[in-house]
């Protein structure tokens, strides 16, 4: 009975609740290294940024190991009043710098909707989750290899925002607009494969 008691608690503490630990810990990092390429003017405040979400998740993680050397008891209350706590602040984090990229996204897009390179309801694909949804619903349509298609078109619609909103403040940087003119052909090519398979019912 003992063993069976231990065996539980372990399978909630592992399964149930550090789940949601690991992700948090290790996206620190990630989120870190987004916002100081975006945002850092500098190549020392992009490494002073990268390092701190590096710090960042290993304090986190050190946190989650030793509250996990506490009574089970003494574990249960320290997860309510310092994990949910920060799990929360780490969701609301996340859609907070969601926000924040789409926005980044669509000011990068505007010249480009404005010269007539892409349509401007394009940008709503790529920064509105539901238009998002509807297009991905309609792309079914098309089958398999037509929502693959739109997929690659709103990655690199996405990823052409980004490169534009991190020019327009650091400046033309010569590798990056050779990469976008890239971008931009690949966007017009997945946007001609995917209307051609949803026209044709997958067909094509």
């Amino acid at each position: 009975q003992e063993s069976m008691t231990s065996l539980t608690v372990t399978f909630i503490l592992r399964g149930a609740f550090s789940p949601f630990v690991h992700p948090m810990a290790t996206s620190i990092t990630g989120m870190a290294l987004a916002w100081a390429l975006l945002h850092a003017g500098t190549a020392l405040g992009r490494l002073a940024l990268s390092a701190s979400g590096w710090l960042g998740a290993v304090l986190l993680h050190a946190l989650w190991n030793l509250l996990a050397g506490l009574p089970t008891s003494e574990w249960f209350l320290a997860y309510l009043m310092i994990e949910v706590p920060l799990f929360t602040a780490w969701l609301a984090f996340l859609l907070r710098l969601s926000r924040l990229d789409a926005r980044s996204i669509r000011i990068g897009l505007g010249p480009y909707a404005r010269t007539g390179w892409i349509l401007p309801g394009e940008i709503d694909l790529v920064t509105d989750e539901a238009a998002k949804k509807a297009a991905r619903a309609w792309a079914k349509a098309g089958g398999p290899r037509a929502t693959r298609a739109l997929e690659e078109f709103l990655v690199a619609l996405a990823a052409l925002g980004l490169d534009a909103a991190i020019m327009n403040r650091r400046g033309p940087q010569t590798a990056r607009i050779a990469k976008d003119r890239e971008l931009l052909a690949s966007a017009a090519s997945k946007r001609a494969e995917f209307l051609a398979l949803v026209a044709g019912g997958g067909t094509r």
